[in-house]
């Protein structure tokens, strides 16, 4: 629980309070059991000084305010993980608008209300946009978005009053460079990934966070196009990359410290670049079909990779089991070295393609089995010959 007072502008101070729980601090300011696989309802009652206002988890049953008080009296009746557990206390601005049947809200400290609807203004479209393209319509009467100072995360998904920097508004000035939809989209779609389905243990927290990239990343075709997509994606996977250089791991491992050491890139734009890729070999309509059956299935309740598996195969017909022991359940990547030569007497061309990925451990193999397509381009067109790399190398002349 952070206190704090946050000066803006000039002589005026801002006295706030807000809470964060991931990944296992709730414990700490209220007895709980403090486990991703613990769900509760629950019920907040803030007493307040005079004209400050509270915020927390579900529905406000009952609020009175006066000089010397304020009360807000708060109920969540669906069941959620204690880490999701918010209250957020302050003097802040209310912006309220609606999404189809779900009233959209948001919360900044007063006099940045105009930096507040630079940030949040497309939260609507968002939400519009993940349940449709999940086939789960977002389960609850509001979403509310509250922006603090001081936050220790960029944000923080707690269910239905997500908790933002303040860092992330702007004026209108800097909106004309910049937006907050990827913040706003990556926290909108843990409501989905993360706070209606839930990891059974932090090990396989891949499901809230990689899943919570990705989409961030699908809203971002979403508005602006296949190009800035597809740009989103190559960051994430440099992102990537850049870690796995320095150190190893699967994206589920069950080898750690404390929870917190798992939210790393390689959970985060890691796992969001092998979902694309899943996405590709199952194809997008299968894979919505896989992401509904998963949601519909395990809604309000707790899950392992190989529930998500499950989906996966019943709505494909294939085995993905060989695929998550390579990509999910082992850390490292392949390399590629591709090679070309033509052959003038035999008119033939000659491709040679080799895995070049070193395992962190001698005499360890870390090979990948991967189909891919070769494209070969003419003066009038182009052919694609499908061939699968299953050793070190393989040779195909065409």
């Amino acid at each position: 629980m952070s206190f704090n007072h946050s000066s803006f502008c000039g002589d005026i101070f801002y006295q706030t309070v807000w809470t964060q729980g991931q990944d296992e601090d709730s414990k700490y300011y209220f007895p709980c059991f403090d486990q991703p696989n613990f769900k509760q309802t629950t019920e907040v009652k803030l007493h307040l000084p005079g004209g400050m206002f509270g915020l927390s988890n579900g529905r406000l049953i009952k609020k009175k305010t006066n000089s010397r008080e304020s009360f807000f009296h708060y109920k969540l009746e669906i069941p959620y993980s204690t880490y999701l557990l918010s209250i957020v206390a302050g003097e802040f601005s209310e912006y309220k608008g609606r999404a189809g049947e779900v009233d959209i809200k948001w919360y900044v400290q007063k006099g940045r209300e105009r930096e507040g609807r630079n940030a949040f203004k497309d939260t609507g479209k968002i939400i519009r946009f993940f349940s449709d393209y999940t086939g789960y319509p977002y389960p609850y009467e509001h979403y509310t978005q509250i922006a603090v100072p001081e936050f220790v995360f960029g944000g923080m998904e707690n269910f239905t009053v997500t908790t933002q920097t303040d860092l992330t508004l702007h004026n209108d000035r800097a909106s004309l460079d910049m937006d907050s939809n990827g913040l706003v989209a990556h926290e909108a779609a843990h409501m989905w990934f993360g706070d209606i389905v839930t990891a059974r243990s932090w090990s396989h927290a891949w499901l809230h966070e990689s899943f919570a990239t990705y989409f961030d990343a699908l809203y971002t075709r979403e508005s602006k196009g296949e190009d800035e997509f597809r740009y989103q994606l190559l960051e994430d996977a440099e992102t990537y990359f850049s870690e796995d250089a320095r150190y190893r791991r699967p994206i589920v491992t069950h080898i750690y410290k404390e929870p917190i050491d798992l939210f790393d890139a390689h959970l985060y734009p890691g796992g969001a670049v092998r979902l694309h890729y899943l996405k590709s070999l199952v194809g997008e309509p299968l894979f919505r079909k896989a992401i509904a059956r998963f949601l519909k299935r395990h809604e309000y309740g707790l899950v392992e990779t190989v529930d998500l598996v499950r989906c996966l195969e019943e709505v494909s017909g294939k085995n993905f089991d060989g695929w998550m022991d390579q990509w999910i359940f082992r850390g490292g990547y392949p390399v590629l070295e591709v090679s070309y030569k033509w052959g003038a007497t035999t008119k033939l061309t000659e491709i040679t393609i080799k895995q070049t990925q070193k395992a962190e451990k001698k005499e360890a193999e870390l090979l990948f089995k991967l189909p891919l397509k070769i494209e070969f381009y003419f003066s009038r067109g182009s052919e694609k010959f499908p061939i699968e790399i299953r050793t070190m190398s393989v040779r195909q002349k065409r």
